[in-house]
């Protein structure tokens, strides 16, 4: 039989996904800095500011 859990209980478990998954994005976003950069054009890749979002080109 399944335990009753308290609306404490529930909020605790919700507040902890929401901490997991920022700290996964923390980590995960050098990662996708890093591949992103290796797929863009030296010129590109070096503007300031940085373009996180790109349209790749076939040359």
């Amino acid at each position: 039989m399944a335990a009753v859990r308290t609306s404490s209980e529930i909020g605790f478990n919700r507040v902890a996904i929401v901490v997991v998954l920022l700290v996964t994005i923390i980590f995960l976003a050098p990662i996708y800095w890093i591949a992103s950069t290796a797929f863009k054009p030296r010129n590109l890749a070096t503007t300031i500011p940085p373009t996180v979002v790109f349209q790749p080109e076939i040359s």
